[in-house]
């Protein structure tokens, strides 16, 4: 492009430049930074006796302002390769859960591209629900892949979990493992466990519809906690007490339990226990945000916390690796809504009919 400046031709100026940060408004560009042009052209107008310049700016396309994951994506990031390291080291690149592990890590970054760019709540919900997805899958192809990363040795992580109970109780929690299986007390307990499932779901559920804020840090949260505790998974591979002590037996729903449980699990989910670590996050999310909600799932969440034990799903230290990534996604959480907040398009949220995002700032990206 060439312009005019006081009848002298002006050529096109090609900028590159260099910097890390923004200060007080004005630009300063990363090297990650892909440049397109900055044109500047001049004309000679010749009125009132000065001379106007028209600049015509393309602002850059930026990778860092499409490469800032939520913490959630970086944790699922690191597990992921993980997992895929592991898996080529001990059975090949092209071996189906190295393929598959590596198809997970490329998904969540396209994903993450993709919300960053011209960010909109419905693009945040679409962000935050990939990963029910993504995390479904990878807990169902870790059956797979957790045998082929590791020998026959691993099954002896659960007498060392079985140990540490012992170490850590002395022996007091025995008597739930060894309480006879009494029909209608099995039932009952399987009736809490399963109850997991409605409070996964309807508890983002509610945030999703009412406040995209509330449900993006929920979001982030909640798959940060899943995040580490697939990391618990392939670090240490345990089944459970029944495979020691063998199932509970109840009536027709204590083995519907037994059956869905244990023979549609991925094998290696005891330690930690995110049935613990998922629903004690979840409490105290509706502790500060839906107090109501707290009160009313309180009773069956202690229930489900009991029926960990009981039905021999988990040992005693489970719940607790399970309360450490738990407070873990809680701090995660608190972090990212104090430091994130910027990212947050303001304006309507076209879900929620009539309701403004209130308590979303300006957007800086």
């Amino acid at each position: 492009m060439e312009g005019t400046f006081g009848g002298h031709k002006v050529s096109q100026i090609w900028l590159a430049q260099s910097a890390f940060s923004a200060i007080d408004g004005s630009l300063k560009y990363s090297p990650s930074d892909v440049w397109l042009r900055l044109g500047t052209e001049a004309v000679d107008t010749n009125k009132g006796g000065y001379t106007q310049a028209n600049e015509t700016v393309v602002e850059p396309l930026r990778l860092s302002a499409l490469v800032r994951p939520w913490p959630h994506e970086i944790i699922f990031g690191v597990f992921f390769l993980v997992a895929w390291t592991r898996l080529v080291w001990a059975a090949g690149f092209f071996h189906p859960s190295s393929l598959t592990f590596l198809a997970y890590f490329l998904g969540g970054f396209g994903l993450m591209c993709w919300g960053q760019h011209r960010p909109t709540p419905m693009r945040w919900r679409v962000r935050i629900l990939f990963f029910a997805g993504i995390s479904t899958g990878s807990y169902l192809s870790l059956r797979d892949a957790i045998p082929a990363m590791y020998s026959h040795t691993m099954f002896k992580v659960d007498g060392l979990l079985q140990s540490m109970d012992q170490v850590l109780t002395g022996g007091h929690l025995d008597f739930l493992f060894a309480t006879g299986d009494h029909p209608l007390l099995v039932d009952l307990f399987t009736g809490c466990y399963l109850f997991f499932f409605y409070y996964l779901i309807a508890g983002p559920a509610h945030y999703y519809f009412t406040n995209v804020n509330l449900f993006r840090k929920i979001g982030v949260g909640m798959f940060s906690l899943y995040g580490l505790g697939y990391l618990g998974y392939i670090l240490v591979p345990a089944i459970g007490p029944h495979e020691l002590m063998g199932a509970r037996e109840g009536s027709f729903f204590g083995e519907v339990g037994n059956t869905f449980v244990i023979n549609h699990s991925n094998g290696f989910d005891a330690f930690p226990s995110i049935h613990f670590g998922a629903t004690f996050f979840l409490l105290a999310f509706d502790w500060e945000h839906y107090r109501r909600r707290f009160w009313l799932l309180l009773l069956p969440t202690l229930g489900l916390w009991v029926a960990t034990v009981f039905l021999r799903y988990h040992y005693f230290v489970d719940l607790l690796g399970g309360l450490v990534v738990a407070l873990v996604a809680l701090w995660i959480t608190r972090e990212f809504s104090r430091s994130r907040t910027d990212e947050v398009p303001i304006g309507e949220d076209s879900l929620i009919l009539g309701a403004q995002d209130k308590d979303v700032p300006a957007a800086q990206s």
